[in-house]
């Protein structure tokens, strides 16, 4: 069963406490397929749970052939959470089947937009939470296709986040010619004026593979890029069309990956294009290999700076040094990329050379920059690798890999998207290779993985031995000697168990175990994370996080547990005899919902 599907089951039992923000739903503009006993479609947004049809908070249908329901938004959102309450005093099997979609066009009343969830059934009366992990759009449809029935919903609640600003607007902009004075500068005026007599609209010659490209003026991970196609003419000339995003100005930018083809757009229309957080400076529109000319009335993008550079000033080591090439080089804020700038780091001819970044905390990295060296050996990096984790074990290169770096040219600055790894190391290493390693630069971009939870939380275990109290483990104290007396220890158990209870229900996002060093860390195998709101079998009956292979002595290893709902944290080996030794066990998570964990029944 997927932790998407326990978190539903979990909030129908009213073991988690709802949602997650702001209805955004109530007052919107909604409509539906017909209107049968007065069951208007605004009762489904009324901010009443309400769902005995006396109490006039349900909407309803004729008994349609594929009946539907639809709000729109304001604006685009990000859509995470959908709440659908169903009637309770009759027919709650009416809503078997449906579908909810989620997005932006009005082809078929909606009904054609990508599909969140299908409904297998809601008990009566019963209010139950879809997962719609950041759907994009303006409109949030039920429908029960391809069936004749009646629709009746008592309550539709929705939560999300804007998509953003634009931060096209006023940016910088090229095209591959100009004709008609259709400038590039038109398409982020902050004006959908489709006419071409509006003077908002770009225009190029008749080229082949037009283009036109924007610049903006830091790395974004870019989200939506919205597309207003000209309206009184040439609508189809769009078609192909082609968004790339990166960092590379090769071919004029077009030669980054690409986030969307346009099939087309209608005249007039704005269109949305969901890049799922594709990294880059540039964004190009580009109709390739075909001679055409190229019209945009208004481009608009949304996007989050890639952050902070998180390395800068860190703690920095190297397998060797050669040259006066210190490894704090790589992070004085310069990318000077010369050797007499004394801006790069140099190791001796080694087998396997190594740079480490150590930062203070863990962090979710994102994004990795790295800048290679000018005036000569820019191939040296080829092969490279960057590495990430909590382990020092091979001096922190033996941590999951980010990426190999094929090649950067000289002097140039690449990124890698590490997609949200875990670690405190970040690590360049040459493998099984005898190399000089130069870098110019290296900047990182992540967020920490927060607070820990667990420290001084509830605690319980399934023996005690040795006075290895089962609170040892969230006194904040990483120390793993057994004399240091931070590590809890139990009996000789069949499939023992350490158990931490919150105080709350959280979204889990990280779990950090530090093993014991002085001996036994081979005990640790094979042991399970799970988490939940389940107490049944103490615990460990809750869904599985992670199975660990192995922790390296007195190591910290970090487990990602995708945001996995639950109060209870178990650390259990299953189905064997063993002893349970934990020095610390960090967790790191988001609250759920002000509230307690109670039944909720409406």
């Amino acid at each position: 069963m997927t932790s998407a599907v326990v978190f539903v089951l979990l909030v129908f039992l009213g073991l988690t406490s709802g949602h997650t923000g702001i209805n955004i739903a109530k007052g919107g503009k909604v409509y539906q397929s017909s209107l049968a006993h007065h069951g208007a479609p605004e009762r489904a947004v009324d901010g009443n749970r309400a769902s005995q049809w006396k109490d006039k908070s349900c909407t309803h249908t004729k008994n349609d052939l594929s009946p539907w329901w639809r709000l729109e938004l304001e604006k685009t959102y990000k859509i995470h959470i959908v709440t659908i309450t169903n009637r309770k005093d009759c027919c709650s099997d009416r809503i078997n089947g449906a579908e909810i979609r989620i997005g932006n066009s009005l082809e078929d009343n909606g009904n054609a937009n990508p599909r969140c969830a299908v409904i297998t059934s809601i008990s009566p009366g019963a209010s139950q939470i879809f997962d719609c992990k950041g759907m994009i759009g303006r409109y949030v449809n039920i429908v029960i296709p391809n069936k004749r029935e009646y629709l009746t919903l008592c309550e539709v609640e929705v939560t999300g986040d804007e998509t953003g600003i634009n931060i096209a607007k006023g940016g910088k902009v090229y095209q591959s010619s100009l004709a008609h004075h259709g400038a590039p500068e038109r398409a982020v005026d902050g004006n959908r004026a489709s006419q071409w007599k509006d003077k908002s609209c770009t225009h190029t010659k008749n080229d082949l593979s037009p283009w036109w490209r924007l610049e903006l003026e830091k790395t974004y991970k870019i989200h939506i890029v919205t597309i207003t196609n000209r309206k009184d003419c040439c609508s189809d000339r769009i078609n192909g069309a082609e968004i790339r995003i990166g960092n590379s100005l090769e071919d004029n930018g077009n030669a980054n990956p690409r986030c969307a083809v346009i099939t087309s757009i209608s005249p007039g229309a704005s269109q949305i294009f969901d890049c799922k957080g594709m990294i880059g400076r540039y964004v190009n529109i580009v109709i390739p290999n075909k001679r055409e000319y190229l019209t945009l009335c208004e481009v608009e993008v949304t996007g989050d700076e890639t952050g902070i550079n998180i390395a800068k000033g860190g703690k920095v080591y190297q397998s060797s040094l050669a040259h006066h090439g210190a490894p704090e080089r790589a992070v004085d804020g310069n990318r000077a990329s010369q050797w007499k700038d004394k801006s790069c780091t140099h190791t001796k001819n080694d087998l396997s050379p190594w740079w480490r970044l150590e930062l203070e905390k863990t962090y979710k990295i994102h994004i990795v920059t790295i800048t290679n060296r000018k005036d000569c050996c820019s191939d040296r990096i080829n092969g490279a690798e960057i590495r990430i984790g909590n382990s020092l074990e091979d001096n922190g290169n033996a941590n999951p890999r980010c990426a190999v770096i094929t090649s950067i040219s000289p002097g140039a600055s690449q990124i890698f998207d590490c997609k949200g790894m875990i670690g405190r190391y970040v690590n360049i290493v040459i493998p099984n290779k005898r190399e000089y390693l130069t870098l110019c630069e290296v900047e990182v971009t992540g967020d920490e993985t927060g607070i820990n939870i667990a420290k001084g939380g509830k605690v319980y275990q399934s023996s005690l031995a040795h006075h290895g109290a089962p609170e040892r483990a969230v006194d904040g104290n990483r120390a793993s000697q057994w004399k240091d007396k931070s590590c809890t220890h139990t009996k000789n158990d069949l499939s023992p168990w350490w158990r931490l209870e919150l105080e709350k229900t959280y979204k889990i996002h990280i779990v950090t175990i530090t093993n014991r060093k002085d001996c036994c860390s081979d005990r640790i195998n094979g042991a399970e994370i799970r988490i939940g709101n389940s107490i049944d079998h103490n615990g460990n009956a809750n869904p599985r996080c992670a199975v660990i292979t192995s922790i390296s002595p007195g190591a910290s290893q970090t487990f990602d547990c995708k945001g996995m709902i639950g109060r209870y944290v178990n650390i259990v080996i299953p189905n064997k005899r063993e002893y349970l030794t934990l020095c610390e066990v960090e967790v790191t998570g988001d609250e759920t919902d002000e509230e307690s964990d109670e039944f909720i029944c409406n």
